[in-house]
């Protein structure tokens, strides 16, 4: 559709360079130096607490989604009473970590990314399959065409025939009339 035409494997070796890359600079990352024009981008896309050894995971499942995590908070409340000697009660309060909304926002748009990928490649294999039909049609016809034009030289090559009989006949007529 794009005008981009890749193998599984071209697009597998891509994706292990890109992360390769990624890896390695991010392993060497120093402020001094400028940024990889992609890191950014990886950055973006990949979970940030992704370990560089279990980026080689992502390979073949590009829609890993962190586990949510939650962290507990325990918080006092204060006695109804002043007076009551019982222990406070503690509640346990389930407070979201910050990075979780992130891991959502990254999540929803690697989902959105797959998604349009898929499209994609539907829209391409439908290109394809339309094509391939155009392409059996055109033989179909080409073939109907050659079948017509076979009869029509049998046709042809009767006519031939039954006139050179004729002139035959013709000729033996006029050499027996000379005789």
């Amino acid at each position: 559709m794009h005008g981009y035409n890749f193998s599984q494997e071209r697009i597998r070796r891509k994706w292990n360079n890109l992360l390769g890359t990624f890896k390695r600079v991010k392993k060497e990352f120093s402020p001094k130096k400028p940024p990889w024009e992609y890191y950014q981008i990886l950055s973006d896309f990949l979970p940030p607490e992704a370990s560089l050894t279990s980026l080689q995971g992502m390979t073949t499942a590009f829609t890993k989604v962190a586990p949510a995590v939650t962290t507990h908070n325990h918080r006092d409340v204060a006695p109804s009473s002043a007076s009551s000697v019982l222990p406070q009660p503690s509640v346990t309060v389930h407070v979201p970590s910050p990075s979780l909304n992130k891991e959502i926002e990254r999540g929803v748009k690697r989902q959105a990314m797959m998604e349009q990928y898929i499209e994609q490649l539907r829209e391409k294999e439908s290109y394809e399959d339309d094509y391939r039909k155009r392409k059996e049609r055109r033989e179909r016809m080409k073939i109907r065409a050659l079948r017509k034009i076979g009869k029509e030289l049998q046709t042809i090559a009767k006519t031939q025939c039954e006139i050179l009989k004729k002139q035959d006949q013709i000729l033996q007529a006029i050499k027996a009339s000379k005789v």
